[in-house]
């Protein structure tokens, strides 16, 4: 009976660790951006290519960014470039618009686009 109680106690234990792995996984991997909270008083930061990359992936992905506040990072002195040679795409298309709001900060972003076959190109695709 001892050891019957012990393998159920260990069973139990291994399924409540199991559960909870993907949302420690998750956690540990989603990264947002270079800081920020998404906030008016505190927005998300894009300080490179990776992360209007990421954006752009997201919002490709479906996430609307609605009523979430963008800024480029202070800490950004050269040009951010943007290419889709370095796996850029404009951030919103079509059945996925970018409804965020994003303060460029006085920064310059060099863009270099090949998209022959596509339209609305540009830094974004599709927003509101």
């Amino acid at each position: 009976m001892k050891k019957t109680k012990r393998v159920v106690s260990f069973f139990l234990v291994f399924c409540l660790i199991m559960t909870a792995m993907p949302e420690i996984k998750a956690s540990a991997t989603e990264t947002v951006f270079s800081g920020g909270s998404g906030t008016e008083s505190d927005p998300y930061v894009l300080a490179g290519a990776s992360d209007f990359i990421q954006l752009s992936n997201k919002v490709a992905g479906g996430e609307e960014y609605d009523g979430k506040y963008f800024t480029i990072s202070d800490q950004v002195t050269e040009p951010i470039e943007l290419s889709t040679e370095n796996g850029f795409s404009p951030i919103g298309k079509k059945g996925h618009v970018f409804y965020g709001s994003l303060d460029g900060n006085g920064k310059t972003i060099d863009l270099n686009l090949n998209l022959p076959e596509q339209s609305d190109v540009g830094l974004f695709g599709y927003c509101s």
